[in-house]
């Protein structure tokens, strides 16, 4: 389930991305070329697109090599950043971005793209498409939310804080026409249940 958001707002500054994330659900936001430096974690909501104007270049195979770097649309993390750097909400998509983390200590680690359950009997569908994920962090013990040193992160959660386990919840990620970089040697993708008769498809 992607998004149908009615609602669009362009954005030009890190401010600006930040209000419209805050805005609500069912949005797209259109984020102009140029680099968005943030201090903290961001959630894209349900059903809200995130695009920038990033133009993938393809080699003759039809794979992927990199962004043109005139229409690069950089959303990077800094050091104060918590946690997984964007957590994709249901129907939450990302297009034509690099998404960019730096490098943390492990117990303030996380991924720079996350999708995780929220709830018993979730469900979450999340789309990536023609983005660069940037890691640059090793694989590390869990950090403040979870694994640390994944590109994409998809994890069903099995209770936090005594919350109860999200049991029977399940995960869709649709990750295309996409490059993920880790030059701190951690992984790409890891996908993992820790919640059971939970299940995930990538």
């Amino acid at each position: 389930r992607l998004s149908t958001a009615s609602r669009y707002i362009v954005v030009t500054t890190a401010a600006e991305l930040d209000a419209a994330l805050s805005a609500g659900t069912d949005q797209t936001i259109f984020v102009q070329r140029g680099t968005y430096l943030l201090s903290h974690a961001i959630q894209v909501p349900d059903d809200t697109a995130l695009i920038g104007e990033g133009e993938m270049q393809y080699d003759a195979s039809g794979l992927p090599t990199g962004f043109v770097p005139e229409s690069l649309t950089v959303i990077a993390a800094l050091p104060g950043v918590a946690g997984n750097f964007v957590t994709l909400g249901d129907g939450a998509s990302l297009q034509g971005l690099v998404i960019q983390d730096v490098v943390r200590p492990s117990v303030t680690g996380g991924s720079p793209v996350a999708v995780s359950s929220r709830s018993p009997s979730d469900s979450v569908s999340a789309q990536v498409a023609e983005c660069e994920i940037i890691n640059p962090n090793p694989l590390t013990g869990p950090g403040l939310t979870g694994p640390v040193g994944r590109g994409l992160l998809a994890r069903t959660l099995n209770g936090v804080g005594g919350a109860a386990p999200h049991e029977q919840s399940q995960l869709s990620v649709h990750l295309t026409q996409s490059i993920i970089r880790s030059p701190g040697f951690g992984d790409g993708i890891f996908a993992i249940n820790f919640a059971s008769g939970s299940h995930i498809e990538l």
